[in-house]
């Protein structure tokens, strides 16, 4: 008998999580898929900010949907559906109050809008999550969320957030202060690095999917990791029913009695999608998400039974260039006295330790 849930769910990124999420409280039966052996996509990796205008988080500031459309309408360069962009601005203060009332904490930001010139922009509508300890995901699934890149963190290891980050880069007042106080407090969590690598403290995109994650384990929602999706399934009606699978090397079909989310992300890492429909060359190895994980599984899939597809040359482009690291003797100075610090309580608690293990 082919297994079936109310709403499956394509994608284990912010995107597909809310989609779980908003399908658990409403009482339905979930399934998120991800093929990666990690869970947290994209977004897990990313810097974790939410543009939410009118969020109201910290009182009426006088933004309102006439201003922030304004804004979208004076930097948008193409033709979109002013339906759906109006539907985003009315509804992304909505999403906000519910992330809250399930349980995610968030909170503004002083982040500016990406043009603060054009008409209509505003500095206060961004939206973050705080720090989430990723011990309370459980210490079986703390290491399997996707980890941000190391050149997010402080020497390819300790956890930063926004404001440690800004601090560290721009070398504010107090940063030698604040990089030694991270580093030990890393080597200070000695039953976390009985257990794993990783930094506990889940930052930034990391922290959003902690929480996300935190909420949806707690109402039952099934994650499988290492399952590709192969193809969407019609029923009768020639509608979809259904996704097919792949797992561990077995094929497999799974049924929706309601519907199935596509949040499988882009396809930046499959260099035929790419020439066919940026505009503009480039390599898939120059892409910045997760290697190989946005291939266009869900976008093949769905142009395979019909769909429709739109903005498929948007991207989100990226200017890189190489920088010199003044100070960066100064850190390795930081890193190894606190470590050092780390090593020395290590001795001292590991006789009692292992006296209370006797």
């Amino acid at each position: 008998m082919m297994e079936s849930f109310d709403i499956l769910v394509v994608g284990s990124g912010a995107a597909g999580a809310m989609a779980a999420l908003r399908g658990a409280d409403l009482g339905l039966s979930v399934l998120i898929v991800e093929k990666a052996h990690q869970f947290g996509g994209t977004s897990a990796t990313s810097g974790g900010v939410m543009w939410v205008p009118g969020h109201g988080l910290d009182g009426d500031r006088g933004d309102s949907a006439a201003e922030a459309l304004r804004y979208l309408r004076s930097v948008i360069g193409v033709p979109v559906d002013a339906e759906r962009l109006a539907a985003y601005v009315d509804r992304a203060p909505e999403m906000l109050r519910f992330l809250k009332d399930s349980g995610v904490p968030v909170m503004a930001a002083a982040w500016p809008d990406y043009f603060p010139e054009a008409p209509g922009a505003r500095a206060d509508r961004s939206i973050i999550c705080p720090t989430f300890d990723g011990r309370q995901l459980g210490d079986e699934r703390y290491p399997l969320m996707r980890a941000q890149y190391g050149r997010f963190t402080l020497f390819r290891r300790y956890a930063m957030d926004l404001g440690q980050t800004f601090a560290l880069m721009m070398q504010q007042r107090g940063w030698r202060w604040t990089a030694a106080k991270m580093i030990a407090r890393y080597w200070l969590d000695i039953g976390t690095r009985r257990l794993s690598a990783r930094d506990r403290r889940f930052t930034q995109g990391a922290g959003l999917m902690g929480a996300l994650y935190q909420q949806l384990f707690a109402r039952g929602v099934d994650l499988r990791l290492e399952t590709a999706l192969e193809g969407l399934t019609l029923g009768a009606d020639g509608r979809v029913s259904g996704i097919t699978v792949r797992r561990f090397g077995q094929v497999q079909q799974i049924g929706a009695r309601h519907g199935v989310v596509l949040a499988a992300g882009g396809f930046e890492w499959n260099q035929a999608l790419r020439d066919r429909f940026y505009p503009v060359p480039g390599l898939a190895r120059h892409s910045s998400t997760p290697e190989e994980g946005n291939r266009g599984d869900a976008l093949i899939a769905a142009e395979a039974i019909g769909a429709s597809l739109a903005h498929t040359d948007q991207g989100w482009w990226i200017p890189t260039m190489t920088l010199p690291a003044p100070g960066a003797a100064n850190f390795h100075e930081i890193h190894q006295a606190a470590f050092d610090v780390g090593q020395a309580v290590e001795r001292v608690r590991q006789p009692a330790g292992a006296a209370l293990r006797q």
